[in-house]
């Protein structure tokens, strides 16, 4: 270039770029500070007319222009050359591979210079469709050529040591286009993400504790029931629960149809419930899920589930024998459920007989008994009650929170003491050779 990295020539190339590129907006500004401050007579003045008149053109410029050029430009469609081949993208890919100085400065370049940690399977996919196959969409691709990018994806995790991360951008907090998957699909991508985690470290995650939290909860029935992640639960924690007795009509009310509270003769009105319908029940992602990708009775949650001596393990059968029915549950699995007393969403008192005794029908010395108990980590379902407490607040407030994790604690104490459990089940996730989904 032929500007050198001196503090003048940055200086001055910095005010040439602000002169050429905003001198309309920089006018503009102009006029408006020197009307407000000194009036007609201030931009009548000689050096406010140059000004003002040089403004003018800009913006004329601008708008006659400008703007129709880049619609004229931006009209036109991306120029795509003749596709290449199976073949030829193959030997394309495996030649730029092998010709990588810096793997990681590599993906991060092409991935806009985003963290290591940050760059997803898909992110790299994305490159790869833009790269090899001319698109921008995996829709347009077909079932033969996914198992292409696998392919790839699985060369430049080995060969650049790389240890890229699937992601499903419906979890991960982001406005998307991509539906949130069905259940049974959403549990088999957690087996299949701790399968190839194992893979890579072999001992590890054999056994676990699952924590999972309000809509969470929605996915223990089928991570429980997977042939292959169900047997590794040593410790099941349940926090604010509204998969428990989901054929009660509280949950979906509650989220889909009550009006908030309004106050009323001086009294406040119900801040939780406007809180839970403006930030959750009517978010547009979320009043999508559950309206249209939702399905109660694959996420309804029952004692038998979570409490191994109801079932048959070795026969993969629930104990009411329903053939239909498979799963294998670990026979040393705990549970613990966590329930606030007040929860605006679910049935809090309910769900919290049914946990502790089975009967969802309960009287005040109930309550003073959830209240009391003890909980110790040995028996097969406990309940921790917490009285007083809203949707979720048991994990944001101190005292409740501290108690939540004596609990995950625990159960990871327990989990580390125990002797190795023997695998009596072959995983076909753990023969996967490239992990796909």
């Amino acid at each position: 270039m032929i500007v050198n990295n001196s503090w003048p020539e940055y200086l001055g190339i910095r005010l040439v770029i602000l002169l050429m590129r905003d001198l309309g907006l920089l006018c503009l500004g102009y006029f408006f500070i020197v009307f407000a401050l000194g009036g007609v007579i201030a931009i009548a003045h000689p050096v406010s007319i140059a000004i003002e008149a040089l403004g003018a053109i800009e913006i004329l410029f601008y708008v006659s222009f400008f703007l129709p050029y880049r619609f004229f430009l931006q009209s036109h469609r991306p120029y795509k050359p003749t596709p290449l081949t199976r073949q030829e993208r193959t030997k394309l890919f495996y030649k730029g591979v092998s010709l990588i100085p810096d793997a990681e400065q590599f993906i991060r370049k092409w991935t806009n210079n985003a963290h290591l940690e940050d760059i997803r399977i898909d992110n790299v996919k994305d490159w790869l469709l833009w790269a090899l196959f001319e698109t921008e969409n995996i829709r347009d691709i077909g079932h033969d050529t996914h198992d292409e990018l696998d392919e790839y994806i699985e060369h430049i995790r080995q060969q650049l040591g790389l240890d890229l991360k699937p992601e499903m951008l419906p979890i991960s907090t982001r406005v998307t286009s991509q539906v949130l998957p069905p259940t049974s699909e959403l549990c088999q991508s957690i087996a299949t993400i701790t399968a190839q985690i194992r893979k890579k470290d072999p001992g590890a995650w054999n056994d676990f504790v699952l924590v999972t939290s309000s809509y969470g909860t929605m996915l223990v029935k089928g991570l429980v029931e997977h042939p292959d992640f169900g047997p590794r639960i040593s410790g099941n924690v349940l926090c604010d629960p509204v998969a428990l007795l989901l054929h009660l009509p509280d949950v979906a009310f509650n989220f889909t149809r009550r009006t908030p509270g309004r106050s009323r003769r001086g009294r406040p009105g119900r801040a939780n419930e406007w809180e839970i319908t403006w930030a959750s029940a009517t978010e547009a992602g979320t009043a999508y899920s559950l309206a249209r990708r939702f399905c109660w009775r694959e996420c309804a949650l029952w004692r038998e589930d979570i409490m191994p001596s109801m079932r048959d393990a070795e026969n993969g059968q629930y104990g009411r024998g329903h053939q239909n029915e498979q799963s294998l549950s670990c026979k040393g699995m705990r549970t613990t459920v966590i329930q606030g007393g007040e929860d605006c969403i679910a049935a809090a008192k309910n769900v919290a007989a049914y946990v502790y005794s089975g009967r969802v029908t309960y009287d005040y010395f109930d309550t003073q008994a959830w209240n009391q108990y003890q909980w110790n980590g040995t028996e097969e379902i406990e309940l921790v009650f917490l009285d007083g407490k809203d949707h979720g607040q048991g994990m944001m407030v101190p005292r409740p929170s501290k108690k939540i994790r004596q609990v995950i604690e625990g159960y990871c104490r327990r989990a580390l003491q125990a002797p190795v459990r023997p695998t009596t089940f072959t995983s076909i996730y753990d023969e996967d050779p490239q992990g796909k989904f």
